[in-house]
């Protein structure tokens, strides 16, 4: 058999393979997702709190305008793009009743108390610090900055500003999230010992330009499903990292990683493994953490609400548990998470440490 035909017959199989899975997924997954990028625009309280964008972002329809569209409390009220026409576009086909001009202007509207950055990483440190003084709340894409320096001097400006900063880890505050985290603190699995992170996406879903494969913009793997992986270790574990045991990186070209697998050691003896790859043969997206007495998989992170299960094996027994709450996404539940948090001015500090921690 000829080489070309062996290639078909492996590329036809893995189609099959990947028209079952969606297949048997579809009922309830697909569902969801198009609830989660549906607009639902609910009647806004007269005290809503008025966000502006920065930027016409393919994220932020998902990330922030659907969730906004469904809570009374928030509106996605304005967003500005270096392209005008494009903002316009933008705007009309989100259903967002302001176009500002520029980033700048919309920082100037006093009608708008908060932002949202889904900028590209390198455009983060600046555009947080000017939101800042600016008299903004600010969420924050991920990661916070393009590296710990940078980060620290954010913490420095965002503690002594006495605004909210929230660094966009959305999985944190999703109820399947919490049920994780629940259970480890009920000590059923007893002290963690080891965590293993694997989050894979296939290799076609983004193109070797796209931003997160540029040094400029301060991309690579790590700094993408890289620091989720990092964030999911430190939430789960309560701890912070002691070393770096080892970091080999697959690069995608000079500085920027395509795959990064690493060890991580803490204090407590816990030992972490990270295997993240942004051009893989396929989607995985799987936590595993091990206790004394028993351990916990736990299947659909960084996006839970989408698809999840937790498999839990102790002393008690085998089970597996699914916790979607209302059936929103987590960005929804970040959203509230966010608008909540303003009024806790003493957690303000504890959000800033976590970032810096997490670089």
């Amino acid at each position: 058999m000829k080489r070309e035909e062996i290639i078909g017959i492996s590329v036809g199989a893995g189609v099959a393979v990947i028209i079952v899975i969606i297949i048997l997924y579809s009922t309830s997954s697909v569902r969801r997702m198009l609830r989660h990028k549906s607009i639902n625009s609910v009647t806004k309280l007269p005290n809503a709190r008025k966000i502006g964008i920065l930027g016409a972002a393919r994220i932020a329809p998902m990330s922030f305008i659907c969730p906004a569209s469904k809570l009374s409390e928030i509106e996605a009220y304005a967003v500005a793009a270096r392209d005008k026409q494009k903002a316009i576009d933008y705007a009309k086909e989100n259903k967002i009743p302001v176009v500002h001009e520029t980033y700048d202007s919309i920082l100037s509207d006093d009608s708008i108390s908060a932002v949202y950055i889904p900028l590209i990483n390198s455009y983060h440190f600046e555009w947080i610090i000017k939101s800042l003084r600016a008299g903004k709340h600010v969420l924050c894409e991920k990661p916070i900055s393009s590296n710990t320096e940078e980060a620290r001097r954010i913490k420095e400006f965002a503690d002594q500003s006495g605004l909210l900063l929230m660094e966009a880890f959305h999985y944190k505050h999703h109820p399947s999230t919490i049920r994780v985290q629940d259970i480890i603190r009920s000590g059923e699995i007893g002290a963690i010992r080891e965590i293993k992170v694997k989050f894979h996406v296939f290799w076609a879903y983004f193109s070797k330009d796209d931003p997160r494969f540029k040094f400029e913009a301060a991309g690579g793997t790590m700094m993408d499903l890289g620091c989720y992986a990092v964030s999911v270790i430190r939430l789960m574990l309560g701890e912070e990292i002691e070393e770096v045991v080892s970091a080999r990186p697959t690069l995608i070209r000079e500085e920027v990683d395509e795959r990064m697998e690493a060890v991580l050691r803490f204090p407590g003896g816990c030992i972490a493994s990270i295997d993240v790859s942004l051009r893989a043969w396929g989607f995985v997206n799987d936590t595993e953490i091990i206790g004394e007495l028993g351990s916990i998989s736990f299947s659909g992170l960084p996006l839970p609400s989408m698809l999840h299960s937790i498999k839990v094996k102790s002393s008690t027994g085998n089970r597996t548990e699914k916790h979607y709450g209302n059936g929103e996404s987590t960005y929804y539940y970040q959203l509230k998470a966010f608008n909540a948090m303003i009024q806790q001015q003493d957690q303000y500090q504890v959000l800033t440490e976590d970032f810096v921690n997490n670089m």
